[in-house]
């Protein structure tokens, strides 16, 4: 599934997508990818709670995530993604600069995750509890 939200005034009014059939890596790396490239909050790269936790909410309403799917959460994306070349390699052969800036996001994501990683899970976890 991916959600699309427009989190400006509180709750979010939701739109589901379902990509899950054709999802090769766990569905929680569906989820950070997703939040992270579609969230204003996320463009330096950090995951922005306030408005993550509200979209792990809305997507656990109709796909139940366990607390090992909570622990866990942005790991998979982490490591599939420190090890990345998407966005630098294709500027390299193009020299367009879109690609750059999108390596720049990755990498920019790779280091928010890299030092944040075991906050982002903790927080989660509690605030996922807190709203259970």
């Amino acid at each position: 599934f991916q959600l699309i939200f427009n989190a400006k005034g509180g709750y979010p009014d939701i739109a589901v997508l379902d990509f899950a059939s054709a999802k090769v890596m766990p569905i929680v790396f569906e989820l950070v990818r997703c939040f992270l490239f579609a969230s204003p909050g996320a463009k330096d790269g950090s995951v922005n709670m306030e408005e993550f936790v509200p979209f792990v909410i809305a997507f656990n309403n109709l796909f139940d995530l366990n607390e090992y799917d909570l622990k866990y959460m942005f790991y998979p994306y982490y490591i599939k993604s420190v090890t990345n070349l998407f966005g630098y390699r294709e500027y390299s052969l193009t020299g367009d600069e879109t690609f750059k800036f999108l390596g720049d996001q990755i990498y920019n994501q790779c280091e928010s995750l890299h030092h944040n990683i075991k906050e982002y899970s903790t927080q989660l976890i509690i605030r996922m509890k807190g709203d259970a």
